[in-house]
């Protein structure tokens, strides 16, 4: 018994190490957006919410705002979209379990949005926790 818990221990404390960043910026007037995740060195939620913003301005977003913030692991997902003569529409699936899960979220999501292209285009990634 002593050994088990010895195990959990162990366990609980490398879990506790593990942090995941993941920042979205977007522009609802251009549908331009960026996002930064714990990738390339990235290892704080500052330096996430600064690529990301980056990465939305050097698309072209004129207006970028925060659109979700989140330290979960997993699989993300987003679909941005635009009609004629109003703003973009952003649809995000956070932290899912897997790349199929979280697209399939996101294309759920912009269904219940209204929209109708089932081609529209998923973009995904998978956010991991760094160890710290």
């Amino acid at each position: 018994m002593r050994r088990v818990l010895s195990m959990l221990l162990v366990l609980l404390a490398c879990t506790t190490g593990t942090r995941a960043q993941c920042v979205i910026y977007g522009c609802k007037a251009t549908g331009a957006w960026g996002t930064g995740y714990n990738e390339a060195k990235i290892v704080t939620m500052k330096e996430c919410e600064a690529f990301a913003l980056d990465k939305c301005k050097t698309s072209g977003g004129t207006d970028c705002k925060l659109l979700s913030q989140s330290k979960k692991i997993g699989w993300w997902a987003v679909i941005a979209t635009r009609r004629a003569s109003s703003p973009a529409i952003f649809d995000i699936a956070e932290a899912k379990p897997t790349k199929e899960a979280a697209e399939a979220e996101a294309r759920r999501l912009y269904k219940a949005h209204g929209g109708t292209n089932p081609m529209v285009k998923v973009t995904s990634w998978q956010v991991f926790g760094n160890h710290n």
